[in-house]
C-alpha cells in the first residue's frame, strides 16, 4: 500500500479494521514449523524467537505464542 501512495495513517487505520487475530497467527507458525512441543533449550528458544521475528511478528506476539 506505502508503493501506491497511501498515507501511512490510512494504512494504520486499514489494518485495525481488520479482524486480524496476530496472537493466534503466531502460534499457528511456530506450531507448523517446530510442531506442539515448546522449546525447553535456550538455543531451541531463540531460534524460534528468530524465526517469527523474521515472520514480523512483534515480541508480545512470539512470547505469547512460546508461552
Amino acid at each position: 500500500m506505502r508503493q501506491k501512495g497511501f498515507s501511512p495513517a490510512l494504512i494504520d487505520q486499514e489494518i485495525d479494521n481488520r479482524d486480524i487475530d496476530w496472537y493466534q497467527l503466531a502460534k499457528e507458525a511456530r506450531f507448523r514449523k517446530f510442531g506442539d512441543a515448546l522449546p525447553s533449550e535456550p538455543k531451541e528458544k531463540n531460534k524460534q524467537i528468530r524465526y517469527l521475528q523474521y515472520k514480523g511478528f512483534t515480541m508480545d506476539m512470539i512470547f505469547e505464542a512460546l508461552g
